[in-house]
């Protein structure tokens, strides 16, 4: 049996999990309004530039495109959000300075 792919939604398509054109225009609104990575920011103090939309409360669990529950995120910080959205544990790696490596 092959592993499921972090990605996997149960076999359904973009477009039939809610993500299609009027998504694509709600992501490139909240991304153009906000094109910094709030995580990062709030977080860290770091500016780092927002890639992905985040749904605060996942779609899955019943959350909603509505602007409310949108912040934009980099990359890492979406995935690692996404990953204990799904119960998955993270590890950070720690270079030899002994800060987080990202």
């Amino acid at each position: 049996m092959t592993a499921r792919k972090p990605w996997h939604h149960g076999g359904k398509s973009r477009h039939e999990r809610g993500y299609g054109n009027a998504w694509d225009k709600l992501r490139k609104q909240v991304l153009n309004e906000e094109p910094i990575c709030r995580a990062c920011l709030d977080e860290r103090g770091v500016v780092t530039a927002a890639t992905q939309v985040d749904h605060i409360k996942a779609k899955a669990d019943g959350g909603t495109d509505d602007r409310s529950n949108l912040r934009p995120l980099c990359r890492p910080c979406h995935d690692r959000k996404s990953a204990a959205d799904r119960g998955h544990r993270t590890r950070t790696a720690i270079g030899a300075d002994g800060w987080p490596i990202e």
